[in-house]
């Protein structure tokens, strides 16, 4: 239950998965694109050979939800900088 010498609980990745009706994913995504490790530990658990699917799969929701937001982050910025450069050009 190590990846990178981080123990992911269960219960704690239950926590951070949206649950029932819970539309909105992008605070989770968005905080785990700011903890580089906590993504770092997901993915290697996801690769250690293990028996317990169930916290394999929770590992894969959480890497997804952070791909997610990180995509769309790099399609924000990269719009805000193209908005940027056509406002340079009209003056």
């Amino acid at each position: 239950r190590h990846s990178a010498g981080v123990k992911l609980e269960d219960s704690v990745l239950d926590q951070l998965l949206p649950s029932g009706l819970e539309l909105d994913t992008r605070g989770v995504g968005e905080l785990l694109t700011q903890h580089p490790l906590a993504i770092r530990a997901l993915l290697g658990h996801l690769f250690k050979p293990t028996r317990v699917i169930s916290t394999r799969n929770k590992c894969a929701r959480l890497v997804a939800l952070a791909v997610v937001a990180a995509e769309q982050a790099a399609r924000a910025e990269a719009s805000s900088r193209q908005h940027g450069k056509e406002f340079e050009d009209d003056e």
